[in-house]
């Protein structure tokens, strides 16, 4: 645990999210909030939680804690994995929210909706003439799902470009339905058709994907990254221009902050803020 955060309530915040209690989940949240904690470092925690009980769920070791055993076996690895993408990404998305709470209960939310939709009873049908049992695990229903599906399955490099570009349809029938915006028509290949089936079917079982032409009506993943990319670096960039010592610098020696160069210096520790750097031109 990063031991920012109370590791008892760490704890108590992972048990109401895997109970699906959401109720319990909010008031606990505003508790935080209450107490003055710092809910970018709860969902930081949290994240380091679900790295411990996904370590648990693969090695046996006897110096994991009873609590980690415990929180392990009430959720299986694929929720697991999905809610380690949601947790890492709301800390991204977090400081775009209007408030840390509102970040940080939108990221929570969509754990208990993708958890939700996960226990829908499982259809099973058999096909007698082929004598073997078609099985939708795991359904989907919504884009927010898709998404955290796309990135926690092991697609490759092409299949994984394309299904950023998607926007969800349906899951009826065993029929799953998407649409790809039309300026990446280039990527859909029967290779990389091939490539999404084998894997989605891994997942689910049978099943078979219509992939439709057109311009989505909505943001698709890849639209989603470029806007929270484009949204962190006038950010940065703004940030950079109202340093006092970087106004000094510009007045003493006339000089042009190349607004190009200015990018985020990662892996540093700092009490409050991560560094950043650019280029100064004259």
């Amino acid at each position: 645990m990063l031991g920012l955060v109370l590791h008892d309530d760490i704890l108590i915040l992972a048990t109401h999210l895997f109970n699906q209690d959401a109720k319990e989940v909010m008031n606990f949240i505003k508790d935080l909030a209450h107490k003055g904690e710092n809910l970018s470092n709860a969902l930081r925690d949290l994240s380091s939680l679900f790295h411990q009980i996904s370590m648990a769920k693969i090695i046996k070791n006897p110096q994991i804690s009873a609590e980690i055993k415990a929180l392990a076996a009430k959720i299986s690895h694929q929720d697991l994995q999905i809610f380690y993408h949601f947790s890492t990404h709301g800390s991204s998305e977090i400081a775009l929210a209007p408030s840390e709470q509102i970040g940080f209960e939108m990221t929570l939310l969509k754990m208990l909706t993708f958890n939700s939709a996960e226990n829908i009873a499982e259809n099973i049908t058999e096909n007698i003439a082929e004598k073997k049992t078609v099985k939708i695990a795991n359904k989907i229903s919504s884009q927010a799902e898709w998404e955290a599906l796309t990135v926690t399955l092991k697609f490759n490099v092409a299949a994984a470009m394309l299904l950023k570009n998607t926007i969800f349809t349906d899951f009826k029938n065993g029929v799953l339905t998407l649409i790809l915006d039309e300026k990446y028509s280039n990527l859909l290949t029967e290779n990389i058709h091939l490539e999404i089936s084998k894997v989605l079917q891994n997942h689910f079982g049978e099943l078979t994907i219509k992939i439709n032409l057109a311009k989505p009506k909505s943001q698709t993943l890849a639209q989603k990254q470029s806007q929270q990319n484009d949204e962190k670096k006038a950010k940065l960039q703004e940030d950079f221009l109202n340093d006092k010592n970087v106004q000094k610098l510009q007045q003493t020696f006339q000089a042009k902050v190349d607004l190009q160069s200015i990018q985020a210096v990662e892996n540093i520790s700092n009490a409050e803020n991560s560094e950043k750097s650019a280029a100064i031109n004259r």
